[in-house]
């Protein structure tokens, strides 16, 4: 299954992935000391990669071929609404703006499939600082991303899954950590 951009599903991804866009920017320009917002947009395989490497092969072989389909969710930057994704003409590279694949220490350099703007004027055109969303389970795993949009189905597998309560415990955790020095300023 493929979700097209006119879902309403997709829509409200859209639209979460805005707020958090904005939130980063605010951090970026203050600069406020942290990890990057971010949203882990964890919706299943028959919606988007599970894991780091079938996504950059998924990735390589849609570059360049005229099917647009694809599982990667974002259609638009997040921030100024430049389209990413299939775009008519050029070299099979130039097909797919926006999509990247791409090493950090997230991902225990390991190859992943990242989002840069293609818009040059966009505070999220670069590979150092990408789109702040992530839709690989590897990744949003390693990042702990600020928000996550989830499906019932990823959530139940908190009892089954280590990663999973590992990633709930730490967002359960850092929203302690916050609640902690807001009630004990200084």
């Amino acid at each position: 299954m493929m979700v097209h951009a006119t879902t309403p599903y997709c829509s409200a991804i859209h639209r979460a992935a805005s707020l958090i866009a904005c939130m980063e920017v605010i951090r970026v320009e203050k600069p406020w000391v942290g990890a990057r917002f971010s949203i882990g947009i964890w919706v299943g395989d028959s919606l988007s990669p599970l894991h780091r490497e079938p996504a950059c092969k998924e990735l390589n072989s849609i570059r360049g071929n005229k099917n647009k389909e694809h599982r990667f969710i974002l259609n638009r930057c997040p921030l100024c609404s430049t389209s990413l994704g299939p775009a008519e003409g050029g070299d099979k590279d130039e097909r797919w703006p926006g999509y990247e694949i791409s090493r950090s220490a997230v991902t225990r350099n390991e190859e992943t499939v990242i989002f840069i703007c293609p818009n040059v004027e966009c505070l999220f055109s670069d590979e150092r600082r990408p789109i702040p969303a992530l839709v690989i389970d590897d990744d949003i795993f390693d990042e702990k991303p600020s928000l996550i949009v989830a499906t019932i189905d990823k959530f139940a597998q908190v009892a089954f899954n280590e990663n999973i309560r590992e990633l709930l415990e730490s967002m359960l955790m850092e929203t302690v950590h916050s609640a902690s020095e807001s009630n004990h300023p200084g």
